[in-house]
């Protein structure tokens, strides 16, 4: 079951969410999290919308260019 919804998530809710790899809600808990559309993406730095299909919060996401995977070696 998820916990109920924070207003503003703390510091330590934050550093728990990125800790846990984005696998669950920062707000209730739940692991019914999507992504929304395409990423923003800009010096080697990229945001995503996230939301939650449980308790209806979104937020974004900020991903840390930290490698690449070439598709096409050659």
């Amino acid at each position: 079951m998820a916990k109920p919804i924070e207003r503003k998530l703390s510091k330590k809710a934050i550093a728990r969410y990125v800790e846990s790899g984005g696998k669950h809600c920062p707000y209730c808990g739940s692991r019914g999290i999507w992504g929304v559309g395409s990423a923003a993406i800009g010096a080697g730095v990229s945001a995503q919308e996230t939301k939650c299909t449980d308790c209806g919060r979104s937020w974004d996401d900020i991903l840390k260019l930290s490698g690449i995977y070439e598709r096409h070696p050659g």
